[in-house]
């Protein structure tokens, strides 16, 4: 399991990234309406955003990787999600945005707006994965097989104790792309399913012929616990049934929120509101109001801690049975 002393050293990792981003970054990025959400593409201001968040990301992913010696590529990746975490609080939730694009023809657009929030919020979290590898590579300020932290690419090879038979499928599943797959669709089917199930807000009936049943957007405080759990649960369950390498899982986020705005920018299902209410969503779609910036940044950061709690009870159970 992981130490006191590395412990201590994710706590100084997030803690320096999340005031970074939180004290000086949020200056730099946040809405000029102080009751707007944050929003990369309909920002007005895009580039500044995309390149305070490099600037602060690289400074905290360094730090985490010297911070985080012999881990510091474990540490290092930690930064921007841990950064975005902070952002995706303060930026509140989604109900300004779709009361201003309350017409079907805008929030189709709108919606379809924000999976290019996701892309670029993802890019900026796999640019700081990679330069926390290369950076920890470069400085020897890794680890990758020894310790109580498992570098991810061989986490779970060297630690598996499941049977390693000739079949077909057993043969399958030792291709990294395989698991790759195998592991983001278990991923994003637990998250999909507890996100909805934990993100859900007061439901209120906008007609009675036909019956129509919307709901509110969610609070802040229930979408980064329904994110957080979510992801937590199915980094930890897709590493546990796939043994998916963590680069490839870092993707889970991405795909949860690109579903999730396809499906609500579906015109049938903003037609089902019958020009109810521009700040209600039908009931099925309440998992589409959550901002990409919540879903990229807590859902990583939350993805990665199950990962490696996942990585930890395997570790710990082949210790057992030695």
């Amino acid at each position: 399991m992981i130490s006191g002393i590395t412990k201590i050293k994710i706590l100084i990792v997030l803690g320096v990234s999340g005031f970074l981003f939180a004290w000086v970054g949020w200056s730099w990025v946040r809405p000029t309406d102080a009751q707007d959400s944050l929003t990369v593409v309909m920002s007005g201001h895009a580039l500044r955003v995309v390149l305070a968040v490099l600037i602060l990301g690289l400074i905290g992913t360094a730090i985490g990787v010297w911070v985080g010696k012999p881990y510091g590529r474990q540490l290092g990746m930690l930064a921007i999600p841990a950064g975005l975490t902070v952002w995706a609080i303060q930026a509140g939730n989604m109900e300004r945005l779709l009361m201003r694009h309350s017409e079907a023809g805008a929030r189709v657009g709108f919606f379809y707006g924000l999976i290019g929030d996701s892309i670029i919020w993802f890019a900026v979290v796999v640019l700081g994965a990679t330069a926390a590898w290369l950076a920890a590579d470069k400085l020897g300020t890794t680890r990758p097989e020894r310790g109580n932290m498992p570098a991810p690419e061989t986490a779970g090879k060297d630690i598996s104790t499941k049977s390693k038979g000739n079949s077909l499928a057993n043969k399958l599943m030792e291709n990294a792309w395989v698991r790759g797959i195998s592991g983001l669709i278990v991923g994003g089917m637990v998250a999909i399913m507890l996100v909805k199930i934990l993100g859900q807000a007061r439901q209120v009936r906008l007609s009675e012929q036909p019956v129509v049943e919307a709901s509110m957007v969610p609070t802040i405080g229930q979408i980064i616990f329904a994110v957080g759990v979510g992801f937590f649960l199915a980094g930890l369950a897709a590493h546990q049934l796939t043994e998916i390498p963590l680069p490839h899982l870092l993707a889970a986020p991405l795909l949860v929120s690109v579903v999730a705005y396809i499906y609500g920018a579906q015109d049938w299902i903003i037609e089902s509101l019958n020009g109810g209410g521009a700040a209600f969503v039908p009931v099925s779609v309440t998992f589409a109001t959550i901002l990409p910036v919540q879903y990229i940044g807590v859902g990583t950061l939350a993805v990665i801690l199950g990962y490696y709690y996942s990585v930890g009870i395997s570790a710990h159970r082949a210790a057992r049975r030695k």
